[in-house]
C-alpha cells in the first residue's frame, strides 16, 4: 500500500498593505509511514512544487523546508518562505491555471523524498490573483479609507504569528479572540460618512458571499474530501434519481444508503458496525452479523454468529452458531459453539463451552467449558465454570457453584449456594438455599430444605418442608412446615407427612400433628411379618403376668407443653384446635410405665419407643400389645383346662367317696338290723 500525505487544510493568502509584503500559503499535513503509524516530533524533509495546467504539468516553482511533526504528526510550513530551488513564488501568474501542488516527504528528514501526494490547488491561486484585479463583480470602492480608526490597525506580527499556529480543527474561546488580535463585537458606527464601503452585512448562500450593497464574490468550491489514490471515493446519485449513496473504499464498494436503509457488501455476506468490529473476519461467506465497538474482533472464520454489544463475542475465532446481546457477553468465547447470551457479561467467560444459554445480567458469567446449562435471571449461575447440565431460572439462582452438574433449580435464590452438589431439584424461593455438597435431593415450595448443606437423597415437598436439616441424608417432608423441627438437622431415614408432621429421632415415620384426630382408611394396617425373614424365633412372650400389671388410665394431653417440647413456633399453633385437644379424655397407658413393668419381669417388650436423644420423646406402639395380650389370654385358658381337669379329678373322688359312703351306710344298717 502507497505512503500516504493527507491533506488536513486549506490554503490561506497573505498580502500585505504594501507591496513590499511577502506573498505566501499556509499548509498543513499529516505524516504517516508505511504502517499507515504517524511520524511524530520529528524532522520532515519536504518538498514543495507548484505546476501548471495538470497534476503531471512542468514546476514553476519548487522549493524545500525542514519542519518537524508534533505530537499528532501534523506539519506546519509556509508555502513561498523556503529555500528556492525552481523559480520565484511572487513570479507566479496565478490567472494562467489551473495550478497542482504537489508535496515530497522524506520522514527521516532528508532529501530521499518517498511519500508523495499531488491536488489541485482552488481558491488559493484566485485570491493571489485578487491584487491585480480591478473589482469585484457589483463594484465596491473605497474612496475615504478609515484604516487607521478600523480595528484591522491594531493587527501586528504578534497576531499573524498565533494565528498560523492554530491547530486545525481547534475551538477558539475568549483568549484566543483576543491573541487573534480581534475585539468581541461588530462594528456598528458609521466613521468616515459612507454606507456602501467597509460596513457591510455579508450573508452566504452556497458558493457566493453577498454584500448588502448590492455586490457579491463568489467562491469555487472546496473539496474537503482527500483521496490521495484515487480509489476512495462517496458517489451521490451515480446514476440520474437513482437515490442511493455509495461507499467505495480501495475501489470496492462496500455499503450504501438506500431510501432509510444500509446495505452491506463484499464482507461475506456478514454485517459489521462498530470500532475494530470484524477485524479479523476473513470475509469468507461467514454469516456474521456484529453490532457495538469490539464485537467479533478477532473472529476468522467462524460463522452465524450474531454479537449484539460492546465487546459482544470479542475473542471468538472458529466458534459458531453463537449468539451474545449485552456487553462483554461471550466475550472470552474462542471455539464454544451454538451458545446463546443475552445481558451484560452473560457466558462472559466462555471460551469452549457447548450449548449454554444464558438470559440476564452475570448470568454464567464464569462458565469456561462447562456445556448445555441453562439460566435465566441475573446472576443466575455466576459461578459455575465446569458444570454441566444445570437450569437455572430466576435471581442469583445457583450464584455459587463452580462444579455443580445436573441441577435443576427455579426461584428466588433457589440453591443459591451450591458449590458441588449435583443431581439436586429445588423449585421455590430459597429451596435448598445453603446447600453446598448435597447431592440427589428434591425440595418444592418456599424455603423447602432451606438449611441443607450436606444431606444427600432427601425429599422436601411443601413450604418450610426439611427446614432445618443440615446434614441428615435419606429423609421425607410432605406438607406445609412438615419435619420442621430445628432438632433434626442430622436425622436420617426419618418421614413425616403433614402440617407440623415433626421427626423427633432416625427411622421415625411420624403422621400430622397434636391437632389431628382420627388417622384410618378402608384397609387395615399391615406389618411385614413373612416368617422367610424371621431368625432366633423364640415363644418368651410374657403373658398374662404382665398384662394383669399394666395400669390402664385415662388422661389430658398437655399439647401446649408438647409444642413447646418440639419447639412448634407459637404463630403457627391453631389455639381452638390445642384447646380442644387438651379438653379431650384420652384412654392408654403411660410409656414409662409399660417400660418399668416388662423390665421388672425380664420381657424384652418392643411396644415401647424409648427417647433416642434429649429431644425425642416416648411413644408406645399399641399393636404391639395383641402379642402379650394373646399370650395372657392363652396363659389363662391354660389355668382354666387346668382348673377343668382339676375339677373333673375332685367330682370322680366325690363320686367314689360317695360310693363308699352308700356301702358304708348298708353296712351299718345291716349291723343294726
Amino acid at each position: 500500500m502507497k505512503q500516504l500525505l493527507t491533506t488536513l487544510i486549506a490554503i490561506v493568502v497573505a498580502i500585505g498593505a504594501s507591496a513590499q509584503a511577502p506573498e505566501q500559503m499556509s499548509y498543513q499535513a499529516v505524516i504517516r509511514d508505511a504502517t499507515n503509524a504517524l511520524v511524530i516530533s520529528q524532522v520532515i524533509g519536504t518538498r514543495i512544487s507548484i505546476l501548471q495546467g495538470s497534476s503531471g504539468g512542468p514546476s514553476v516553482y519548487t522549493e524545500t523546508h525542514s519542519p518537524t511533526s508534533n505530537v499528532n504528526g501534523l506539519v506546519t510550513l509556509e508555502v513561498g518562505m523556503g529555500t528556492p530551488v525552481i523559480g520565484i513564488f511572487s513570479a507566479i501568474d496565478w490567472s494562467n491555471g489551473p495550478y497542482f501542488i504537489m508535496t515530497e516527504s522524506d520522514p527521516s528528514g532528508g532529501t530521499t523524498y518517498t511519500i508523495s501526494a499531488t491536488s489541485q490547488l482552488l481558491s488559493v491561486p484566485y485570491a493571489l490573483h485578487a491584487k491585480t484585479a480591478d473589482s469585484v463583480i457589483g463594484g465596491v470602492s473605497e474612496s475615504d479609507p478609515v484604516y487607521g480608526s478600523s480595528i484591522a490597525s491594531g493587527i501586528t506580527s504578534v497576531d499573524t504569528a498565533y494565528w498560523n499556529s492554530l491547530t486545525v480543527g481547534a475551538q477558539l474561546d475568549s483568549t484566543d479572540i483576543a491573541n487573534l488580535g480581534f475585539v468581541a463585537g461588530a462594528i456598528l458606527t458609521e466613521v468616515d460618512g459612507s454606507t456602501t464601503n467597509e460596513i457591510q452585512v455579508l450573508t452566504i448562500s452556497n458558493d457566493t458571499i453577498f454584500l448588502s450593497n448590492g455586490g457579491y464574490v463568489q467562491l469555487p468550491l472546496l473539496n474537503m474530501l482527500s483521496d490521495l489514490d484515487d480509489d476512495t471515493k462517496i458517489q451521490v446519485e451515480k446514476n440520474p434519481d437513482d437515490d442511493i449513496i455509495r461507499f467505495d473504499m480501495g475501489g470496492v464498494e462496500y455499503f450504501t444508503l438506500d431510501s432509510g436503509r444500509v446495505q452491506v457488501f463484499n464482507t461475506g455476506n456478514s454485517v459489521f458496525m462498530g470500532a475494530g468490529s470484524g477485524d479479523n473476519d476473513d470475509y469468507t461467506d461467514n454469516l456474521n452479523t456484529a453490532f457495538g465497538d469490539s464485537t467479533l474482533v478477532e473472529n476468522t472464520i467462524g460463522n452465524l454468529n450474531t454479537a449484539i454489544g460492546f465487546g459482544a463475542l470479542l475473542a471468538n475465532t472458529t466458534g459458531t452458531h453463537n449468539t451474545a446481546g449485552g456487553a462483554y457477553a461471550l466475550s472470552a468465547n474462542t471455539t464454544g459453539v451454538t451458545n446463546t447470551a443475552f445481558g451484560q457479561l452473560a457466558l462472559g467467560s466462555n471460551t469452549t463451552g457447548v450449548g449454554n444459554h444464558a438470559f440476564g445480567y452475570g448470568t454464567l458469567s464464569a462458565n469456561t467449558s462447562g456445556f448445555r446449562n441453562i439460566a435465566i435471571g441475573s446472576s443466575t449461575l455466576w459461578a459455575n465454570t465446569i458444570g454441566t447440565g444445570n437450569i437455572g431460572i430466576g435471581y442469583s439462582v445457583m450464584n455459587h457453584g463452580l462444579d455443580a452438574n445436573y441441577n435443576t433449580a427455579v426461584g428466588f435464590e433457589a440453591m443459591h449456594f451450591n458449590d458441588h452438589g449435583s443431581s439436586n431439584t429445588g423449585i421455590g424461593m430459597k429451596a435448598l438455599n445453603l446447600n453446598e455438597d448435597g447431592s440427589f435431593n428434591t425440595a418444592v415450595g418456599e424455603s423447602a430444605s432451606l438449611s441443607n448443606v450436606l444431606g444427600n437423597y432427601n425429599t422436601a415437598l411443601g413450604t418450610l418442608a426439611l427446614f432445618n436439616n443440615a446434614n441428615g441424608s435419606n429423609n421425607t417432608a410432605v406438607g406445609y412446615y412438615s419435619n420442621f423441627t430445628s432438632t433434626g438437622s442430622a436425622f436420617t431415614n426419618s418421614a413425616a407427612v403433614g402440617y407440623l408432621s415433626a421427626i423427633t429421632a432416625d427411622n421415625q415415620v411420624r403422621l400430622g400433628n397434636s391437632s389431628i384426630t382420627s388417622i384410618g382408611g378402608f384397609a387395615a394396617w399391615s406389618n411385614l411379618s413373612d416368617g422367610r425373614f424371621k431368625n432366633n424365633v423364640q415363644e418368651n412372650v410374657v403373658g398374662l403376668d404382665f398384662i394383669m400389671q399394666l395400669r390402664p388410665v385415662t388422661y389430658e394431653l398437655d399439647v401446649d407443653k408438647l409444642n413447646s417440647f418440639l419447639n412448634v413456633p407459637d404463630s403457627l399453633v391453631d389455639r381452638d384446635a390445642t384447646e380442644a385437644k387438651s379438653a379431650e379424655i384420652q384412654t392408654g397407658f403411660i410409656a414409662q410405665e409399660v417400660q418399668e413393668t416388662a423390665k421388672a419381669l425380664g420381657f424384652d417388650f418392643s411396644g415401647v419407643d424409648s427417647p433416642e436423644n434429649a429431644n425425642d420423646h416416648y411413644s408406645l406402639r399399641y399393636a404391639e400389645f395383641v402379642v402379650p395380650l394373646v399370650k395372657a389370654v392363652q396363659d389363662q385358658q391354660a389355668l382354666i383346662e387346668e382348673q377343668k381337669a382339676t375339677a373333673i379329678r375332685q367330682q370322680e373322688m366325690i363320686e367314689m367317696l360317695i360310693k363308699e359312703m352308700e356301702a358304708l351306710k348298708i353296712k351299718v344298717e345291716k349291723l343294726e338290723d
